[in-house]
C-alpha cells in the first residue's frame, strides 16, 4: 500500500508521522487490496483537520474525514471510520459475489465436433509505461491473472503473471 502525505499550516513532525502510518498499515487487516491512501492534514486556528482518502480496485475510492482539538484524535477517529467502510465494503463485495458462482461452475460444457481452437480476439490498451513492480500493482487492482504493459526499464512490451501460490512472474518476449 502507498501512503502520500500532505501537511498544510503544520510541521508533521516524525513522533506523529509515524503513529499516522502504522494506524494507515494496520487497514491493510481489515481490507488487503488497498491499493493506495492519501492523507491531508491541515491546521486550521486550534482545530486539527484530517481528509483520509483510500484507493481501491476497480477505481473504488472511501473518503474520510475527521476533526478535533488534538492531532492524535484525530487520526484515531478518521482511521475508525474507514476501518468502518472498508468493512462494509467487503461485506458488501462477498454478499454481492454470493453463492451462485459455485453452481455456474458445476455445470460442465460439451465438447464441440470442431477440434479447431475458438479464438476470441480483445484489444488491449497499453497505458504509460511502467517498472514492473508498479505492473504488479496494477494487476492486483484487476481480477485478472496477467496484465501486458509497456516496461519502462528497457522499453519493451512485457507480461506479468500472477501464479497459484501468490508469486509473480515476468515475461520478457525476445525477438
Amino acid at each position: 500500500m502507498k501512503i502520500n502525505l500532505t501537511s498544510r499550516h503544520i510541521e508533521l513532525p516524525e513522533p506523529l508521522r509515524e503513529y499516522l502510518i502504522s494506524k494507515l498499515e494496520g487497514l491493510e487487516r481489515f481490507y488487503e487490496r488497498i491499493i493506495s491512501v492519501d492523507v491531508n492534514l491541515d491546521n486550521e486556528k486550534s482545530r486539527q483537520i484530517i481528509d483520509i482518502v483510500a484507493h481501491l480496485p476497480k477505481r473504488k475510492v472511501l473518503k474520510v474525514n475527521a476533526e478535533s482539538n488534538d492531532m492524535y484524535a484525530t487520526i484515531d477517529s478518521a482511521v475508525d471510520k474507514l476501518k468502518r467502510q472498508l468493512q462494509k465494503y467487503k461485506e458488501k463485495m462477498t454478499d454481492w459475489r454470493g453463492p451462485g458462482l459455485a453452481e455456474a461452475a458445476a455445470i460442465t460444457t460439451e465438447e464441440p465436433e470442431n477440434t479447431h481452437p475458438r479464438i476470441i480476439r480483445t484489444e488491449v490498451l497499453v497505458r504509460k509505461p511502467m517498472t514492473p513492480a508498479e505492473a504488479a500493482l496494477q494487476l492486483d487492482s484487476y481480477h485478472r491473472d496477467f496484465l501486458i504493459f509497456m516496461n519502462a526499464e528497457t522499453g519493451m512490451l512485457n507480461i506479468i503473471h500472477r501464479q497459484e501460490d501468490g508469486t509473480y512472474e515476468l515475461l520478457e518476449p525476445r525477438y
